[in-house]
Order: C-alpha cells, then structure tokens, then sequence
C-alpha cells in the first residue's frame, strides 16, 4: 500500500489523497480515448471494505445543446462500455495493488446527465476491510438492515439471499450488495432466455426500490431518491446505491 494514499488513522487525510489520486486516473481515462477534455470533481466516500466514489464533468455548450435540443449522447455515455472495459483491464489492478488489497467486486454505474454536468458512481468492494476505522458510529444499525434484507428477500422469493452486505457512508449514502439471490433452476432460465432475465432484472429493481423505500422510512424517517441498481446476471449480484439528501448532494457537487 502507497502511505500517501491511505492513512488509516486520519480519514480526511486519506479522502484528500483518494481525490487527488482519482483525478490521475481520469487523466489516464483521457488518455486512452484521447479526449481533449477531462475535468471532473470526486467525491469518496470509504466504509469497512466499500470505497464509493462520484464524478462530475462539466459540459461545455455544444454539448448541453446537442443533448437538450437533439437528444445526443453525451461522448462519455457512448464510450461508457469502452471505459468500463479498461477500469476492468487497467484500473482495478492498478488500485489493487496500490491499496495492497483486491477488489472482489467492482461496478461503474452509466452516466446521468443533471443540469450541465455529467455524472457517474462507482463502487469498489475489497477483498478485506481496509477502511474498517472508518466512521464506525453506524455499525449496529448496518447489522440490522442486513437482517431486514435478508427476511425481505426470503419473504418474497423464498430463496436466499446467500450473502448482504451494507455499508452507511458519510451519513447519506446506503451501499448494499446482495449475493446469491437466484435459485439454481431461474439461473439455468434466465441463461436461457433474454425475455426471461429481462422480466427478472425488472422484478429484482422493483424489490430493491421498495425495500430501499421501507429501510429509509424505518430508520431514517426519509424518502430515498430513485435508487441506483445494478443487477449481475452472471455473477447473480445485485449492488445498490441510495441516499436521502441526493438533490442536495447534486446540487453541491454541481456547481
């Protein structure tokens, strides 16, 4: 591990290197694609094993007008699948090495476009706990939404989950994975056909943004934003991003 990096007895020291260090990182980004432009403001977040991380870029004129007027993609919404593929083959070995610790899991969420800034989460899942002096003040209340999760699925699917995690970081944002959630016979079915993963990807986003909606409510006395789902049919994951200052969290990082 880099010292300069991570300094576990001081977490705002750690987030402002985190920042800094992702800013090299997406100079590599703009490298590779050779963008003429790269600017973008992090944010980091980091919880037990979870490091939660949110760009935004500004976009210059041409581009807000192509997107608002002609409904264009912005440019890094199109390369989206090209980036994911190289903070998959670049990126994560790179930060796995440097953090000397693996990433079990890792997803970048596509793009979102939100006043004149594109945005986008990525969340990365250590093989061990490395930020676990980090913000420990949640750490019952995490045990208990595990358990609520666990249940609810159980309830509504009578199968599974086989593993839940969750993470609270920097009071606002949930971060949840949930591993083994589909039977061995809807495995074998969605693999099968496209419709049926469909209908099922469709099912689990429903279940997750109303179990999101009954966490919030319990225990934060909230409404969450929309959440963000990402469901891996391959891996039979699903990963989850909620928060319940999300328009105040946009409207800081965007201006």
């Amino acid at each position: 591990m880099k010292k300069h990096i991570i300094n576990i007895a001081s977490y705002e020291e750690t987030l402002h290197n985190l920042e800094k260090y992702h800013q090299e990182i997406l100079v590599e980004v703009r490298d590779e694609f050779k963008f003429s432009n790269v600017s973008a403001t992090p944010f980091i977040a980091l919880r037990k094993n979870v490091e939660l991380g949110f760009l935004c870029s500004p976009l210059i004129d041409w581009e807000q007008d192509a997107i608002v007027q002609y409904g264009k993609k912005p440019v890094f919404d199109e390369y989206y699948p090209l980036i994911l593929d190289f903070v998959r083959r670049t990126t994560i070995p790179k930060k796995s090495f440097e953090y000397a610790c693996g990433i079990a899991y890792f997803h970048v969420f596509s793009p979102m476009y939100y006043k004149n800034m594109l945005c986008s989460f990525f969340v990365n899942f250590f093989e061990k706990p490395i930020f676990k002096s980090f913000n420990l003040r949640h750490s019952s209340l995490e045990q208990e939404i595990v358990i609520q999760i666990s249940a609810f699925f159980r309830k509504q699917n009578k199968y599974g989950p086989e593993k839940v995690s969750v993470s609270i970081l920097d009071d606002q944002f949930i971060v949840i994975m949930i591993s083994g959630l589909l039977t061995p016979f809807l495995k074998n079915f969605i693999d099968s056909s496209r419709q049926v993963a469909s209908v099922v990807e469709e099912a689990i986003f429903l279940q997750t943004g109303k179990l999101l909606e009954e966490i919030f409510k319990k225990y934060f006395d909230a409404e969450p934003c929309e959440p963000f789902v990402f469901f891996d049919k391959d891996n039979d994951k699903v990963v989850a991003i909620a928060s319940y200052r999300w328009k105040a969290f946009l409207d800081k990082m965007c201006t």
